[in-house]
């Protein structure tokens, strides 16, 4: 499960990296993903920095910013003043949300989205996860994009 969810935070990362420029935070909301434990949704936070942090290793400049993962919702960014509500925009990162529902007949649909402001955001709807022979495979659905 933790696998196939970071191959879909690396996919929705690197779609309109535009939206990425000069971010420290990358906020991870998965308080919807039901079919994620505690425990695994700290994993996928820690697995996406490892692979965010060896990323920018690699890049030309030595990738001299700092970011930072976490598990945060919108409502808290803006309550810790991170989201400026009034204008729509998060300035130092990006807001990531996966919905998912539970596993049925070893599938689930999920929704993914990666906000920056109310005129920078780009999302999936109608999205399928599925396993087959212990190995888990996704498809995106309808993208839409702000």
């Amino acid at each position: 499960m933790v696998g196939l969810y970071l191959d879909i935070l690396k996919e929705i990362y690197g779609t309109d990296t535009a939206l990425n420029d000069k971010i420290t935070i990358v906020a991870l909301d998965l308080t919807e993903a039901e079919n994620l434990s505690g425990q695994e949704k700290e994993a996928l936070r820690y697995l996406l920095w490892s692979y965010l942090i060896n990323a920018q290793t690699s890049l030309p400049d030595g990738g001299s910013e700092h970011i930072d993962v976490m598990l945060s919702t919108w409502e808290e960014l803006t309550k810790e003043g991170l989201i400026d509500k009034e204008n729509l925009h998060f300035p130092e990162g990006i807001l990531i949300t996966i919905k998912a529902g539970q596993i049925k007949n070893d599938s689930f649909r999920f929704v993914v989205e990666k906000w920056r402001s109310g005129l920078g955001a780009i999302g999936y709807d109608s999205c399928k996860g599925t396993f087959e022979d212990g190995a888990g495979t996704y498809r995106l659905g309808a993208a839409w994009i702000s």
